[in-house]
């Protein structure tokens, strides 16, 4: 999994403080009980559950490219990965 987040970082720029940016740590955790949690088929439903669960839980994030890899899947011709590459903005508000 490789993520690019895009957001404004001129507060946490001026402030030098982790209340005004995203904090990674907490994001890689995210993703990671997401991973690990309930079992999916598709990689473009995890990445949709991914991408939804940082929107929601980040409020500073405004996009989020999302990269995702099976290694070795089950699949004719023996690749050793297959993957998708999504981008999403922040819904805009209701």
């Amino acid at each position: 999994m490789d993520v690019v987040l895009t957001l404004d970082t001129r507060p946490a720029a001026q402030s030098d403080r982790l209340r005004d940016t995203v904090d990674y740590g907490a994001v890689s955790e995210r993703l990671l009980a997401i991973g690990t949690g309930e079992s999916v088929r598709l990689l473009e439903r995890l990445a949709e559950r991914l991408t939804d669960a940082l929107f929601a839980d980040f409020p500073r994030i405004e996009r989020v490219e999302l990269t995702l890899r099976k290694l070795a899947p089950p699949i004719p011709g023996g690749p050793s990965a297959v993957g998708i590459q999504i981008d999403r903005h922040r819904p805009a508000a209701a």
